[in-house]
């Protein structure tokens, strides 16, 4: 044979198929080749066969298909060994003497190979310097002598490339992120952010920032990230990177909770609530951090209280359970609490048909006395109560400081029972409240009059001679007021009140 190629190696990418690769160079046996893999040297017959050879090419073919990016490695490299003999007065053995010149050609080559992915001098370079590497020395470095003739160990001390100041030396070697932050004196919060206490008071004045200075536009979105937020620059309202977002699936509601980026929070991207304390005596409030999917399922068969083919409004609350954020859900015709500085107690939504009262908050699990925020509404019109089949008509991300006029979150109540015309009453429920009684009078000149913090109001009515019935009509109690209907001559029907 003869050896045309200059190049004793291959090399390929593995794609987890492939298990044939080509040898592009002559070669004699199996044996004089090395196979890699991964930088892993492999063994023949257990990792792979080979065919070809006997002065030709041929093909490597593993076992097992190379993973994806693995990378192979084809070389030559024939035992450094003279096996041809030649016998005195023989004719002259022509294919032996060129089968022992291919061999010597191909240990050659892979000599040639090797030098020249060997660190040496250029040929241009006429220094007398040895390239001779010295006895191995643990966490030591390579280096040249002082007068750059041969290569020498050297200790990193040896070894001087900037001058540093002190400070800065102090700072490079923290071993980690928070020993740097205390060499540089900055505090940090549990979101990573710097914390407000880095400021002093006196550092930054409201008046060395003019309004115009400040404007939306020169704000960039990706400029501010949940994770650039220290807790102290939370509000006490704030759902941070977060919305509603729903899905429809075998006549179920699933909600969910989305970044701004649309996918589910992550240690990346997450999403960031303030809730109020877990204690009804501290008016304090802690940040939640939510990095992974959250969301919660209203089964088939479980209406919420709503009625078929009636407009509702789904309520989906935040809730958190000891530090792990859950989700919850009602139908907000239910009067249910909407006053997010107060705690709320769930039931378990429980599957099909178990969830089916307008004045019960539902959860995966039960909760009891925990801390909320109002994620947002789902409105729709079901055809079947409990089938949820038809795509909602509004998605509303709302907060409950929106939903605290009269009527969101109250019902109508008889208090018959425990009013009395005459006595003073006390709106404790920190919303506007409705108020209506009506009385039956036997004599003409008889009415009922509201009285509200000391107000009197307009007569609701006034009887005639004989038997009637009396209604002071509707009046508004603001919250915190006092509430009383005087009365003349006129007996307590009824009194009902929208709180």
């Amino acid at each position: 044979m003869t050896v045309s190629t200059t190049s004793g190696r291959a090399s390929y990418t593995g794609n987890g198929v492939t298990t044939a690769f080509a040898v592009t160079f002559e070669f004699d046996a199996a044996a004089d080749l090395d196979v890699y893999q991964a930088d892993v040297l492999k063994t023949l017959t257990t990792h792979y066969t080979v065919s070809g050879g006997s002065g030709s090419t041929g093909t490597v073919t593993f076992l097992v298909a190379p993973a994806n990016g693995e990378v192979v490695v084809l070389v030559d490299n024939p035992d450094v060994t003279q096996l041809t003999d030649y016998t005195p007065n023989d004719p002259f053995p022509a294919e032996s003497h060129e089968a022992a010149l291919d061999k010597l050609t191909r240990i050659v080559r892979r000599l040639s190979t090797l030098v020249s992915r060997s660190m040496t001098l250029a040929d241009s370079n006429v220094t007398t310097a040895s390239t001779t590497l010295p006895s191995p020395a643990a966490n030591n470095l390579l280096g040249w002598n002082a007068g750059a003739t041969a290569i020498e160990n050297k200790v990193a001390a040896d070894i001087s490339l900037v001058t540093v100041t002190p400070f800065i030396s102090t700072l490079l070697d923290d071993s980690t992120a928070a020993d740097a932050r205390t060499t540089l004196g900055a505090l940090s919060s549990a979101n990573g952010a710097v914390a407000v206490a880095n400021l002093a008071t006196d550092a930054v004045e409201t008046a060395k920032i003019k309004d115009a200075n400040v404007t939306t536009a020169k704000l960039a979105n990706e400029a501010v990230t949940p994770l650039k937020l220290a807790d102290s620059a939370i509000e006490t309202s704030s759902i941070i990177n977060g919305y509603l977002d729903h899905s429809l699936s075998a006549n179920a509601l699933i909600c969910r909770l989305k970044t701004q980026a649309g996918t589910d929070p992550s240690a990346s991207d997450p999403v960031l609530v303030a809730f109020r304390s877990s204690t009804a005596t501290n008016g304090g409030y802690v940040i939640r951090v939510i990095t992974s999917a959250l969301s919660i399922t209203i089964s088939s068969g479980s209406t919420l209280g709503t009625t078929s083919a009636q407009f509702s409004s789904v309520a989906v609350r935040l809730i958190d359970n000891a530090g792990t954020v859950e989700m919850a859900v009602d139908n907000l015709v239910g009067g249910n609490n909407l006053d997010e500085s107060t705690l709320i107690t769930t039931t378990a939504e429980g599957g099909a048909g178990a969830a089916d009262s307008a004045t019960t908050i539902y959860s995966t699990t039960a909760r009891t006395n925990v801390a909320w925020r109002l994620l947002g509404l789902i409105e729709s019109t079901q055809t079947t109560a409990g089938t949820w089949a038809q795509t909602p008509s509004a998605v509303k991300t709302v907060g409950a400081d929106g939903l605290q006029s009269i009527g969101y979150g109250q019902t109508y109540q008889d208090l018959t029972a425990s009013r009395s015309f005459g006595t003073t009453y006390y709106n404790e429920t920190g919303k506007p409240i409705q108020v209506m009684a009506d009385g039956s009078a036997a004599a003409g000149g008889n009415f009922l009059q509201p009285i509200v913090n000391g107000v009197s109001l307009p007569f609701g009515d006034q009887a005639p001679a004989g038997t009637y019935r009396v209604a002071t009509g509707w009046f508004v109690v603001p919250p915190g007021a006092s509430y009383s209907i005087a009365s003349t001559g006129i007996t307590k029907v009824s009194w009902f009140e929208l709180r």
